[in-house]
């Protein structure tokens, strides 16, 4: 079968463009470290630890969407799980 989409088992095949080098597992694994997995009430989703040298200070920030984590969430101080690792070896923060 060619490269594409095919309704008839629903699924698209790829194939190797050739056009960007595989990541190495040790930046992977850094990654690993970077992207979390954010639970708040019911609701699950991802974010991003960052981090900013500040000519006076370190800031650390978690990124994520405003339907994962809002300023009602915030301002109500609700506890908020962050799990990061990788996927089923997560360690909770």
């Amino acid at each position: 079968m060619e490269f594409g989409y095919s309704k008839e088992n629903d699924r698209v095949n790829e194939s190797d463009t050739k056009h960007a080098a595989y990541i190495p597992e040790d930046a992977s694994d850094t990654l690993y470290n970077s992207i979390v997995k954010i639970i708040l009430n019911d609701t699950h989703g991802t974010g991003f630890l960052m981090k900013i040298n500040n000519k006076e200070k370190t800031i650390n920030f978690l990124l994520t969407c405003n339907h994962v984590i809002n300023e009602e969430n915030i301002n109500k101080k609700e506890i908020i799980e962050i799990y990061y690792g990788k996927i089923n070896q997560e360690i909770q923060y």
